[in-house]
């Protein structure tokens, strides 16, 4: 169970093809403004004039990144919180914040529509997810209710102890071996530590959303970090006279290579044609969808991802729920009406629903054949609908709902 639960972290590290990229340049774009940091001063109204274009510009960027990775938007956020009570020029940092969230703000309304999950406290989320067999994330409210302050904190102290222990499954000593580096470091590095670390503490106290990969990366937004610290510390003790440890540390640099050379393994298989998913384009199917359907037809089907459908521009009444799903959306409404209209004996259901959604097709194939979570009633929509596609090969159907 450990392994696949690693594996699962590895994979949810792995898939976040935009988390590098895009942490490696808002943190260039925090870089540019390293010589405002650790200048302590209690003014709160002293503006760098000379350079407001830069922080408002670095705002923008940071803004920007909410549409690639809304966690890293999250946390590069938090870091100028922090960079904000060490700053010499605070108002700027406040206007770059400022500009940042605003931003960040507009493309979530934008690209939002609806009834979206809000932000919720969950203390030792994660941690729950780990062990299935332990309940122990609740939300705030609930904690406080439920339990007096004793309770409250025998409850926190039980949770503190599997993130501890889901912490030493995921990242072994090396949480450990950076506190210790962190204890003998210069107040700036200390401060650092502090700031990267600051991901780690929001994965287990926030839900974001009900998919718990998004929790995973702020995990790994910070383990990023932790790993310079962990460097670090085999450095130094690299440095020390005796043989015997100079070959335990570059034992060890092979063993951490040897892990990120393993996850390379899947960026190779994604361009191996021995793992690829590929669409037959020359196919009649597709033919007829191009230059039948008009382009801005609804399409009801089973839960399909890789498909045809989408390949010619078409819209999915339902797809594959998991992005949305992800996002927070509400998509077990339109999943039980999907299931209800493929197997409901009561024709003026499925006239309601087809007329609610504006859908204009519905296709049957062997996916709602064999489906486990309806029995398909194909011969109300035989008896009922005009069939505009048939392939007797692959036993598709497509009827019309006028």
């Amino acid at each position: 169970f450990f392994y696949s639960y690693l594996v699962y972290h590895r994979n949810v590290s792995n898939d976040s093809k935009n988390l590098i990229r895009v942490l490696s340049f808002e943190l260039f774009s925090i870089y540019k403004l390293k010589r405002y940091l650790l200048q302590f001063v209690s003014s709160l109204f002293k503006v760098d004039y000379k350079n407001l274009f830069l922080f408002i510009f670095i705002g923008l960027c940071i803004g920007i990144s909410n549409f690639w990775n809304g966690a890293i938007f999250i946390c590069i956020v938090l870091f100028c919180i922090f960079f904000l009570t060490i700053s010499k020029y605070k108002l700027n940092y406040i206007l770059l914040i400022f500009v940042a969230i605003f931003i960040g703000l507009l493309q979530y309304k934008f690209f939002t529509r609806g009834n979206i999950q809000s932000i919720d406290v969950r203390v030792g989320y994660l941690a729950a997810h780990y062990d299935d067999n332990v309940s122990l994330f609740m939300e705030f409210n609930e904690l406080v209710d439920r339990y007096d302050i004793v309770g409250v904190f025998q409850r926190l102290f039980k949770v503190l102890g599997e993130i501890i222990d889901f912490l030493f499954v995921l990242n072994g000593i090396g949480l450990a071996v950076s506190f210790i580096v962190f204890l003998f470091l210069p107040l700036l590095g200390k401060f650092l530590y502090i700031i990267f670390i600051s991901p780690l503490f929001v994965s287990f106290i926030f839900q974001f959303t009900p998919d718990v990969a998004t929790n995973h990366k702020f995990l790994v937004i910070s383990f990023i970090f932790i790993n310079f610290y962990i460097a670090f510390f085999v450095y130094k003790l690299y440095l020390n006279k005796y043989l015997v440890i100079k070959v335990l540390c570059l034992f060890s640099v092979i063993l951490f290579s040897f892990t990120g050379v393993i996850d390379i393994i899947s960026f190779i298989n994604r361009n191996n044609e021995k793992f690829s998913v590929e669409l037959d384009f020359s196919n009649d199917f597709y033919r007829w969808l191009v230059e039948e359907t008009p382009k801005d037809s609804i399409f009801l089907t089973d839960y399909i991802h890789i498909h045809l459908l989408p390949a010619a521009g078409r819209k999915l009444f339902m797809g594959w729920p998991y992005y949305a799903w992800s996002a927070g959306y509400d998509t077990y409404t339109r999943a039980n009406d999907m299931k209800l209209i493929y197997s409901s004996n009561d024709l003026n259901i499925i006239n309601f629903l087809l007329r609610k959604y504006k859908i204009n097709y519905i296709l049957i194939d062997m996916h709602n054949r064999t489906t486990n979570e309806y029995v398909l009633n194909e011969k109300i929509f035989d008896n009922n609908f005009t069939i505009v596609y048939k392939d007797t090969a692959s036993n598709v159907k497509v009827y019309k709902v006028i």
